[in-house]
């Protein structure tokens, strides 16, 4: 039986030199996730906005690979 397909759609806002689009880019690629991300910056913030599609164990690995990197990065 083949594994179920989602999508996570969300955004991150941050410094601008953190460049989270950055990160969530390379970790779709290293699970083998489809991925689209765009980053809006001003002068010391940026917004990232992200869909990430493909099957649901890769995308709860990225799920929660994300959430400990956001842990960690605001202690």
């Amino acid at each position: 039986m083949a594994e179920r397909i989602g999508t996570i759609k969300s955004h991150i806002e941050g410094p601008r030199w953190a460049r989270s689009d950055q990160a969530i880019k390379n970790g779709c690629w290293s699970l083998g996730l489809k991925c689209e991300v765009e980053r809006e910056t001003t002068l010391l913030k940026e917004i990232v906005r992200f869909k990430v599609e493909g099957e649901e164990s890769k995308l709860l690995a990225f799920k929660e690979g994300l959430e400990h990197s956001l842990k960690e990065w605001n202690t």
